[in-house]
């Protein structure tokens, strides 16, 4: 099959066991149909083939019921447990490490900002106001992944310009992106990394980097990119698992980073 796409994209409501649970329906020039929970967004989407029936689709929901409603119920734990007030206590991730927050006073701007005492992540503020505390935290967050995700690429670009054909040509972008960890443009020559990454261990910055450098060679994911992947980043499928499993709902729900994610 060719390029994926949508033809029609409609929002609609199901009543499994009691509960009405939205959804989007996107109809693409595909075979199967699919149902995806896309914790990013803390939306459902199901995928159906163009000439699918809602009485197709529906049954389809309808067998597949449990799965949904147990997504639904941990999404709803997630969002709940995950908000965010910054006071002291609450747990931050950085580069696969867990902090807990830490508040402490100061009364002069200059000296407001983020360290580290360990493991504890201060942030001085002159205001308790939790807008304020919350732009102060992004921009840390924000400068240091700029900082640490660029000096992977660059790393990796240059170790392995000579084994990934076309690597060298690329550069880096670092920009908020909500369902994707990276991105390679083959047109602008632009590999993307996901803000959000930040707060992942470095080896699982450099297995996305690793990922998005080997479609500078091979743009799908067939065989040949998955022997590129796999001399390069022999435990990627490990770095993958702990992404989705450690870090993934982590940035789910929390509402510190929505400019970034």
């Amino acid at each position: 099959m060719g390029k994926i796409i949508t033809y029609k994209t409609e929002e609609r409501i199901i009543n499994l066991d009691g509960k009405s649970i939205k959804y989007t329906l996107l109809f693409k020039n595909v075979k199967n149909l699919t149902c995806r929970f896309k914790n990013y967004e803390n939306k459902l989407y199901v995928i159906a083939p163009a000439n699918y029936s809602y009485t197709k689709i529906e049954k389809f929901l309808q067998e597949h019921k449990r799965a949904i409603l147990n997504w639904v119920e941990k999404s709803n734990q997630l969002k709940f447990n995950l908000t965010r007030d910054f006071i002291d206590g609450e747990k931050y991730l950085l580069l696969g490490q867990e902090y807990l927050l830490r508040i402490n006073k100061v009364y002069k701007k200059q000296e407001e900002g983020i360290s580290f005492d360990a493991n504890y992540l201060v942030l001085k503020t002159t205001k308790d106001e939790k807008e304020y505390k919350r732009k102060i935290l992004e921009k840390y967050y924000k400068n240091i992944a700029q900082r640490i995700i660029s000096e992977e690429f660059q790393k990796l670009k240059n170790k392995y310009s000579g084994k990934i054909p076309n690597s060298s040509e690329y550069s880096l972008y670092i920009r908020k992106m909500k369902t994707k960890w990276g991105l390679n443009n083959s047109k602008t020559r632009t590999i993307t990394i996901g803000f959000h990454l930040i707060f992942a261990c470095i080896e699982d910055i450099d297995y996305v980097i690793i990922h998005e450098l080997c479609h500078c060679a091979v743009r799908d994911h067939s065989k040949l990119f998955y022997s590129y992947q796999g001399m390069l980043c022999p435990d990627y499928q490990e770095r993958k698992r702990d992404l989705n499993k450690n870090i993934h709902p982590f940035i789910c729900q929390i509402e510190m980073l929505d400019s970034l994610i």
